[in-house]
């Protein structure tokens, strides 16, 4: 191998450490938002996701909203079994401004031929494999499904629940919410 070559294999492997090593110090420096923190909320409502049908959905519309956020996927059985009594409490508090997002942890596809089946009254929208991710930022980092987070209309998280959460539950926070901010 000649002197040139030599060369250029070294600044290869150079520039290859130095993207692994810059990779690396990305991902350390990558800190879990404050429990609390509206920093992934605010993000969510910056970004165009997904609905059932595959369309990219504007989610600044839900700006200023009391926000229920139910992360689920249509293979988690108490994510479906929890989605009926979601469903009566958007139903219940839909005039006073409040509005439950299913943030599926699946394919448009799986989610639009559910929703066939099982029909609720709040919008899906498919995060794909991607919403892992999102409900990392969300604070769950088990990733485990369902897990429902209520936000306020200044967008400050009121609740959290990982697993099934009670239509009882869910009425308390969302109570919660109301009081904080009237509207």
């Amino acid at each position: 191998m000649n002197r040139t070559m030599k060369n250029s294999l070294l600044t290869g492997i150079v520039a290859l450490a130095a993207l692994v090593i810059g990779a690396g110090i990305g991902l350390w420096n990558k800190q879990p938002p404050p429990t609390g923190s509206a920093v992934p909320l605010n993000h969510l409502l910056g970004q165009k996701v997904p609905d059932a049908d595959g369309r990219p959905a504007d989610m600044s519309i839900y700006t200023g909203k009391i926000l229920v956020l139910n992360f689920w996927a249509t293979w988690c059985p108490p994510c479906v079994q929890e989605m009926p009594e979601i469903d009566e409490i958007q139903a219940e508090y839909a005039k006073r401004d409040v509005v439950v997002l299913g943030l599926g942890l699946d394919t448009a596809e799986r989610i639009r031929a559910f929703s066939s089946k099982l029909k609720v009254s709040y919008p899906l929208f498919a995060m794909d494999a991607a919403g892992l991710a999102v409900v990392r930022d969300f604070g769950n980092e088990q990733g485990a499904l369902p897990y429902t987070m209520v936000y306020d209309r200044n967008g400050q998280e009121v609740a959290r629940k990982l697993g099934r959460i009670s239509r009882n539950e869910l009425r308390q926070a969302i109570e919660q919410a109301l009081a904080r901010t009237p509207g």
